[in-house]
């Protein structure tokens, strides 16, 4: 008795479990809109059309897959990697297309900087003075990408903004904040000057800026607006073990050539 009861058990089971997998077949199948058009005794050359339907469904599906920015759990490389070698075995070999890391950074064109008044010696020596009492009144702000202050701001929109109180008025981007100014050694650099970096290392393209506080043998110190996580903060960037890699070089938009601002 025990037998059979339990010889029942195992036969509904098997029929409930088969039930499940022969739906599950079946919805994907028709989700794909595939099995509509094919004949009930499909010949072997009809099932390799079928296969072939089903494999091009699974890759326009997954050509289509948004992936994340952030990987942080390694999905999106073997996503990307499984996508390129499937549209691999379908269209032949792919050119490979170059990523935005790959590119070489370009030079932007030279943009003069503008200052209100008279930006004499005493000036700019005054603003060496004064600039890091001034940037310092905006740590903890939130970072907010093209935000140009005073309640949020990202990298160059906030250094652009602490150098505009004081009347030196340069480009709100990074990528043109490097080409204003003179460049200066690492081991120069000063308080006021900027500190450009990219965040695929050296002659990547310009990702960040901030402005250089201090510089000695502990390493430079920058006030930056650091991403969302942080907003605006001081930090050493030369133990920094994320920023330490990725510095490119200084500029000196304060005492370098410059012309009086537009009306």
């Amino acid at each position: 008795m025990k037998n059979l009861n339990k010889k029942r058990v195992n036969t509904v089971f098997g029929a409930y479990v088969g039930a499940l997998i022969v739906g599950a077949i079946t919805i994907n199948a028709l989700s794909g809109d595939i099995l509509m058009n094919m004949p009930f005794n499909a010949s072997k050359s009809d099932m390799e059309k079928f296969n072939c339907k089903v494999e091009s469904l699974m890759e326009s599906r997954l050509s289509n897959v948004e992936i994340e920015h952030v990987d942080i759990t390694g999905l999106k490389e073997i996503t990307r990697k499984r996508r390129d070698q499937s549209l691999e075995r379908i269209n032949g070999p792919q050119q490979a297309t170059p990523t935005f890391a790959s590119y070489k950074y370009q030079p932007m064109p030279a943009t003069p900087v503008e200052f209100l008044g008279e930006l004499t010696n005493e000036k700019r020596a005054e603003i060496r003075t004064k600039i890091t009492g001034v940037s310092r009144q905006y740590i903890g702000r939130p970072y907010v990408y093209a935000a140009k202050g005073p309640n949020a701001f990202d990298c160059s929109g906030y250094t652009s903004f602490i150098m505009r109180q004081f009347g030196v008025m340069i480009s709100p981007g990074s990528r043109y904040q490097a080409t204003q100014g003179r460049h200066v050694d690492l081991e120069k650099a000063k308080v006021g000057d900027l500190l450009f970096f990219s965040a695929y290392g050296r002659g990547g393209v310009i990702t960040h800026v901030g402005l250089i506080l201090d510089n000695s043998a502990e390493g430079i110190t920058v006030i930056h607006a650091n991403g969302p996580r942080h907003g605006i903060m001081v930090e050493n960037v030369s133990r920094s073990s994320y920023w330490k890699n990725k510095i490119l070089f200084a500029r000196d938009v304060i005492s370098a050539d410059s012309r009086p601002a537009r009306p």
